[in-house]
């Protein structure tokens, strides 16, 4: 698992980020602030944060306006989502 403070590398081209069970802590997600072009965002099942709904206006407030937040496995994928097939670009 890389490291919050090791993504400030990709923070200006970084779209998409899934840290679904991940050890993530609410703390670290104040890294967040450094994805400017975020789009979509996976926070489900964190182990360390079970709670991680009662925060969203903390990371609604740093994340860009238009990111999608995903806090839960039924969310995570939405129908008018397109699923590549391995090898389909």
């Amino acid at each position: 698992l890389i490291s919050m403070t090791r993504l400030h590398k990709v923070s200006e081209t970084l779209e998409y980020l899934d840290l679904a069970g991940s050890s993530i802590t609410v703390k670290g997600l104040g890294y967040l602030r450094l994805m400017t072009n975020l789009k979509w965002i996976n926070l489900s099942d964190l182990p360390n944060e079970p709670d991680i709904k009662k925060y969203l206006p903390f990371i609604k407030e740093i994340l860009p306006a238009d990111c999608t937040i995903i806090t839960s496995e039924e969310n995570a994928i939405d129908k008018d989502t397109k699923l590549l097939d391995a090898g389909e670009t």
